[in-house]
């Protein structure tokens, strides 16, 4: 890391460079001979970059451009399994995955005095390359193993992947992201005896994502496969490939979302210790997509596109009273959201259309699903003993979200409601050492509608510990830390 002034009182710079090296711990043998054939194979490399600069034109004026740097390069995956015996790699080719991204920011801070401004303009651009290797998922081992192999049927027959380095199937995976946020906040400069203190802002987001997957596969291998276990022409697929050459599948897809937003909350004093709060958020939310598919793994080509726009008003309230200089009581209820989605369609597909039917699954579905909203209350306490000395803090909390979402394996209603309770008590010890304690306690159900029954049933929401507890301490001008959790 390098600091270093440009102009004095003026202008200033900052730059960190930082690099890290993983040796890996997963070795490639050859399943036939046992030869080890590579050490360390998920072995790999990260670089992190960043420049940030401090401009102060004016004492009241404050500029701050920055950028954000980072690529990872993993050479395979770190996958493994004890079960495959010395070979524990159970792939044929390697896996790379190469994830970088750069974010690019300016930061413009004003004071004007009774208020102040800061402009926040951000892009966030990465780029994501993996390769999979399909080999023993799509058309080999562990899938021709549990076919059920007519009786006499000779297996050494059937051109098994065996060899390192010869994969029947490969997939080709690319993510991009290119975000955009921009927000102008405001915010009052408050004076001890000021009863009102205010903040408010625009925000905006304009998020773009893309996701691109080719898989090739050996088709001569797999016609003769197809054609040893069920006969000339194969029972899978036609027996012409649609795509051409060795391409068995693609995907391209794109979506896209905005944000919109008014936002502001303001805190009024009705006597010293007793504040009110109100905040307000309304919103402009967008959603589209498009997407094309080809291939045997998708039926036959396909293309799906929508759109979709919703306005969420999201609502916040609460008192709060200052008893002592050390004792602050709080209560909070506010409202949030989620935006909605796409999804993949199975109905509007030839190929599934009568399979879906049979399984009970519905002639249509929708390709957007609407965003679902939940309201959260608190009430709490903070607490400082022994002049500051020590901090003891305590909430307990209800969240009721309306209508959470669920994956349907087939048609059934979205779930009534959803509900957490608990308590989050905490501690914290503060002299030359830092230290904290927390305990926190919660549950959660769900009611439920069930098709063709009136019933409601309270369900939960998945495993979790009820009283998970963390100890983090830090010492000032130390640079050890000790987290027990």
């Amino acid at each position: 890391m390098l600091d270093s002034p440009l102009v004095t009182d003026l202008a200033g710079f900052r730059v960190s460079l930082w690099y890290q090296h993983e040796g890996g711990y997963v070795d490639a043998y050859s399943p036939t001979t046992g030869q080890l054939l590579k050490r360390n194979i998920n072995s790999s490399n990260a670089q992190v970059a960043r420049l940030s600069m401090r401009i102060e034109p004016a004492d009241d004026l404050t500029i701050t451009p920055s950028y954000y740097y980072q690529n990872v390069r993993q050479a395979d995956r770190a996958t493994y399994s004890e079960a495959l015996g010395k070979d524990k790699s159970n792939f044929n080719i390697a896996q790379p995955d190469n994830d970088r991204f750069g974010i690019a920011a300016l930061s413009v801070e004003y004071d004007f005095k009774p208020v102040s401004m800061k402009l926040i303009v951000s892009n966030l651009d990465r780029k994501q390359d993996r390769i999979d290797d399909y080999s023993n998922y799509g058309e080999g081992r562990e899938i021709l193993n549990n076919l059920d192999v007519p009786a006499g049927f000779p297996p050494t027959i059937l051109p098994l992947p065996a060899q390192k380095g010869l994969a029947t199937a490969n997939s080709f995976t690319r993510n991009t992201q290119d975000n955009w946020t921009e927000e102008v906040r405001f915010t009052s400069n408050d004076k001890k005896d000021d009863r009102l203190s205010w903040i408010g802002g625009l925000y905006f987001q304009s998020a773009k994502q893309g996701y691109v997957q080719d898989i090739y596969e050996n088709v001569a291998q797999l016609f003769s496969m197809y054609d040893a276990l069920w006969g000339g022409g194969g029972a899978l697929y036609d027996p012409q490939d649609p795509l051409g050459g060795n391409t068995s599948y693609t995907e391209s897809d794109h979506f896209k979302t905005t944000d919109l937003a008014l936002y502001g909350e303001a805190g009024f004093k009705i006597t010293p210790q007793l504040t009110a709060s109100l905040g307000l958020r309304l919103t402009r939310t967008t959603a589209s997509f498009d997407s094309t598919l080809g291939g045997w793994w998708s039926g036959g080509p396909a293309y799906f596109t929508g759109s979709d726009v919703e306005h969420p008003v999201t609502p916040k309230a609460g008192p709060s009273w200052q008893a002592t200089p050390d004792a602050l009581y709080y209560a909070t209820a506010s409202k949030g959201f989620r935006a909605g989605g796409a999804n993949p369609s199975l109905a509007s597909n030839p190929t599934c259309q009568s399979d879906l039917a049979a399984l009970g699954g519905d002639s249509a579905e929708p390709l957007l699903y609407k965003s679902d909203s939940v309201w959260s209350y608190e009430r709490g306490s903070k607490q400082g003993l022994a002049g500051g000395a020590v901090q003891v803090s305590g909430s307990l909390y209800w969240i009721n979200e309306g209508r959470p979402r669920r994956c349907h394996a087939f048609a059934a209603p979205r779930p009534a409601a959803a509900r957490w309770t608990g308590r989050a008590p905490a501690n914290r010890w503060r002299r030359r050492w830092n230290t904290a304690a927390r305990r926190n306690c919660s549950s959660a159900a769900g009611r439920r509608s069930r098709p063709r029954c009136d019933a409601r049933v309270r369900t939960p929401r998945g495993p979790r510990p009820r009283w998970p507890w963390g100890s983090p301490g830090t010492r000032a001008n130390c640079a050890r830390r000790c987290d027990l959790q």
